[in-house]
């Protein structure tokens, strides 16, 4: 399967649950359960490919959050089972920025990415031990959520009944606390909110209306909701409860069904948006790193 076809795939997948839940729908990402990494760089992976692997993840009751191709397990020592003991690898797609090409206007050497499908297995789907993992009580995730927001120095306006970002005053508003029925429905709407902070010209600069045009308002809110989601993985949250989805699921679906690539590009600016947070609310951070069970 080719970039392009996974592309139209997830697009084709998020279409038809949007049109056959609309109203009762939950977002495919609204619970990615960790943040998916490499398992040769440590890194964790951005954009559709935290999306694909996180949901992967979930769906399968994989908790190691570790991924690589088949050379990759190799090359630390372990063996990809066998399909038939634990199941296909998952597709994810990869862009190489090596390649360049001339620009017909300017004659110019430019960079020319070319986006291409290729397989990654779950910790899981190996013969790799299994790992210790560090986990958070609900108090220390809640405090390790306030450290990370506080860090972060957005400005932020409690009470009201509603949140939102003001561009204008750049503030960020939400409801106290106590008005919600979680403790991490309201971090998780606090990350909503901190996506859409990112975008103001003195940080991302996020403008989407060349490339999404009318609807780059429905566009941002997308972006936003992908982005609480990584973000939510990240610092061990459940999703809040939104009763605003139907909204925009119909502009959604106007997006989706005119552009395959707009889940994929929706999903990249959503990872450049916790990049960021993330930049800010260095050392708050987050994950402690698994470590590996070495057998006796």
């Amino acid at each position: 399967m080719k970039a392009d076809e996974l592309k139209q795939k997830v697009t084709d997948q998020l279409i038809a649950e949007i049109e056959a839940g609309a109203g009762t729908w939950t977002m495919p990402w609204s619970k990615l359960g960790g943040v998916p990494r490499n398992v040769t760089t440590g890194k964790a992976y951005r954009g559709i490919n935290f999306w694909l692997l996180g949901a992967a993840a979930n769906e399968a009751g994989y908790d190691s959050h570790q991924w690589g191709t088949y050379k990759a397990w190799k090359a630390k020592g372990h063996q990809v089972q066998s399909v038939a003991e634990v199941g296909h690898g998952t597709r994810i797609i990869y862009v190489d920025y090596s390649r360049t090409k001339r620009d017909k206007e300017t004659g110019e050497i430019v960079k020319a990415p070319f986006a291409k499908a290729y397989v990654v297995h779950a910790r899981e789907q190996t013969d790799a031990p299994p790992l210790e993992r560090v986990v958070l009580t609900e108090h220390e995730r809640h405090e390790q959520a306030e450290r990370y927001f506080a860090a972060v120095g957005a400005k932020v306006r409690y009470g009201g009944d509603r949140a939102y970002y003001d561009p204008d005053l750049d503030y960020v508003a939400v409801p106290l606390i106590g008005q919600f029925p979680h403790r991490d429905h309201f971090y998780s709407t606090l990350a909503h909110e901190h996506v859409h902070w990112t975008a103001a010209k003195p940080r991302l600069a996020r403008d989407l209306s060349g490339r999404f045009g009318d609807e780059a308002y429905a566009a941002e809110e997308l972006i936003a909701e992908i982005g609480a989601a990584f973000l939510g993985a990240q610092l061990g949250l459940n999703p809040a409860i939104r009763t605003d989805h139907a909204a925009y699921l119909d502009n959604w679906l106007k997006i989706l069904r005119a552009d395959k690539g707009a889940i994929v590009t929706a999903a990249s600016k959503a990872s450049d948006a916790v990049d960021y947070l993330n930049s800010l609310a260095q050392p708050a951070e987050v994950e402690q790193e698994d470590k590996e069970l070495i057998p006796a």
